[in-house]
């Protein structure tokens, strides 16, 4: 598969300058490297030049202290906090009874699931899935959001054992901009909320 046909097998949409750029690299040049060098370009411009990706900026929360049960190694807690640092406006507190409200984290699930073998029995294809299961509440009762799951994946085709370690890297990346999409979607269903005491 060329690296052009690898771009294209996942959703334009879910295509960062991180992953382009790995795509590359990864290629080399010839006329497929030089169309990817193309789209690295044009999609590392974008965000300088006032267009903003799909996901790329949360809008503040209504409320200026959030309590989170984020576990301290949780990769979407992580990412998280980083997302909300950069908007602004509020602040994650280790006290639960300071804050306006509380996100409530009931389940976070991070696995891999086979989609195919081949003639061998070995896994042909793979579905990688990221998911969180959370509520948001004041901590007094009253409840903002109904516990509510996000639920991302993507199809990855298996490599064979020569191709093992790009092919591990690769799933990292997915994992992180899954990751990303996920926190976004995050965001934006919380600035829509309208504090308890609003």
């Amino acid at each position: 598969m060329s690296w052009f046909e690898g771009v294209h097998a996942m959703r334009p949409d879910h295509q960062t300058p991180q992953l382009l750029r790995r795509r590359f690299l990864r290629h080399g040049g010839g006329v497929g490297g030089l169309l990817g060098l193309m789209v690295f370009g044009a999609a590392s411009m974008l965000p300088g030049c006032g267009f903003q990706l799909r996901g790329g900026t949360a809008s503040r929360l209504p409320f200026s202290k959030l309590y989170t049960t984020f576990s301290a190694n949780s990769p979407i807690g992580i990412e998280f906090k980083r997302s909300l640092r950069s908007v602004g406006g509020t602040e994650v507190v280790d006290t639960p009874t300071s804050a306006q409200a509380w996100l409530e984290v009931l389940g976070e699930v991070r696995d891999r699931q086979v989609l195919g073998f081949s003639r061998t029995g070995s896994a042909r294809e793979y579905q990688l899935r990221l998911q969180l299961h959370w509520r948001l509440h004041d901590g007094r009762g009253h409840e903002m959001i109904s516990p509510t799951r996000i639920s991302l994946s993507r199809d990855v085709t298996a490599a064979d054992a020569q191709q093992l370690v790009a092919k591990q890297e690769e799933d990292a990346l997915l994992y992180q901009d899954m990751t990303t999409d996920l926190v976004q979607q995050l965001l934006r269903q919380l600035a829509s909320v309208r504090p308890a005491d609003g």
